[in-house]
């Protein structure tokens, strides 16, 4: 299994462990095209019967060659996985030499067996249709996916083993290229808040080089529709001076649209300030989007400078942002500024309290 998943990192593919009454109740046939068996002896009979149905209903089941299972329409990937290194490990162990077989081990000689792994699933995924989470040239490049609605988030960690480095966590800077679909969505750089400068139409595809540090995140968002502006509403202040929390609370909303003016749903990483009559920020707050609206509540003070405040609100994918501007009046009377406003109040089991203090 550790090959397995690794050898997806190699590929650019978004493994993810299945468990039994994931294939029984129907979310791999729902949600997968691929499952991938390492060195799997057994299955019980309702997890092999929907394994068939899945295969029968366009799925790819790859099995490697140690695998037991008999299931109809598996493809053998034609290789077992398992350490170049296995051997010498073996027989350092036998001579006492556990430190020297624990660094044969390590994830330089994993990555080895991911790799042979990797390139014996290849063929068969490109085969089926599957296509990673974007091509690259360099397998050290680890690319997730996430996407829900409008937007759609692209994860490039570069995770390069260095082989001059430590053999368990050692990373090095690369410079990798990387290849999206053309498909006339555009692409922004969602660490700077910008469309992506690196890309370049060619062949239908849009194409970049890009130097990673070791360790380096990059993150590209893809929008339906490219990101028009922020529309925020008008603030509202609402009081209740007879509340025991905040008396006084801020409530703000925007939505992000395309350059048609329509709502892209999906999350989206916003900036929210707050500036008072004298500019001065009185939050600077950083939430997310949910299905492109924005909402939230924050607390004023009783006593806030009055005048003309306003809220600034920006998407960090694109950069654009919008404003909208509220009023805050001067309270007349307030006796809860004080504390002087009469509470209600009880002490339950008070005696029994006290006493176990």
């Amino acid at each position: 299994l550790p090959y397995a998943y690794l050898a997806g990192k190699l590929l650019q593919q978004p493994f993810m462990v299945v468990l039994d009454e994931d294939i029984t109740d129907g979310t791999l046939l729902a949600d997968h095209k691929a499952l991938i068996l390492p060195s799997v002896d057994y299955l019980s009979p309702p997890v092999m019967t929907a394994l068939e149905a899945f295969i029968r209903n366009g799925g790819l089941v790859l099995k490697t060659s140690d695998c037991e299972l008999q299931l109809e329409g598996s493809v053998d990937i034609g290789m077992t996985p398992e350490l170049p290194t296995l051997k010498q490990i073996e027989e350092l162990k036998k001579a006492g030499q556990d430190k020297e077989a624990q660094v044969l081990g390590t994830m330089r000689y994993q990555l080895q067996a991911a790799a042979k792994m990797a390139d014996a699933i290849k063929p068969h995924l490109d085969k089926a249709g599957i296509r990673p989470v974007f091509e690259c040239d360099q397998p050290g490049i680890v690319a997730t996916r996430q996407a829900q609605g409008d937007i759609e988030y692209l994860f490039a960690v570069n995770a390069t083993h260095d082989l001059e480095g430590d053999p368990q966590v050692g990373v090095k800077a690369v410079t990798a290229r990387i290849e999206l679909p053309g498909d006339g969505r555009p692409v922004y750089d969602a660490v700077h808040a910008r469309p992506e400068p690196g890309f370049a139409a060619a062949g239908g595809r849009l194409g970049g080089s890009f130097r990673f540090g070791p360790g380096q995140m990059r993150v590209f968002a893809r929008t339906a529709r490219p990101i028009g502006g922020v529309r925020v509403a008008a603030p509202i202040v609402h009081r209740d001076l007879a509340a025991a929390g905040n008396a006084v609370s801020l409530a703000v909303s925007a939505v992000v649209v395309d350059t048609a003016g329509g709502a892209l749903g999906g999350a989206v990483p916003m900036r929210v300030r707050v500036l008072d009559p004298q500019g001065t920020p009185r939050y600077d707050l950083y939430r997310a989007a949910a299905q492109g609206v924005l909402s939230l509540s924050v607390p004023l003070g009783i006593n806030e400078p009055p005048g003309n405040w306003q809220v600034t609100v920006q998407e960090l994918l694109g950069g654009n942002q919008g404003q909208a501007a509220f009023a805050v009046a001067p309270l007349a009377q307030c006796a809860s500024l004080v504390g002087t406003a009469p509470r209600a109040f009880t002490f339950l089991n008070d005696r029994d309290n006290i006493h176990r203090f």
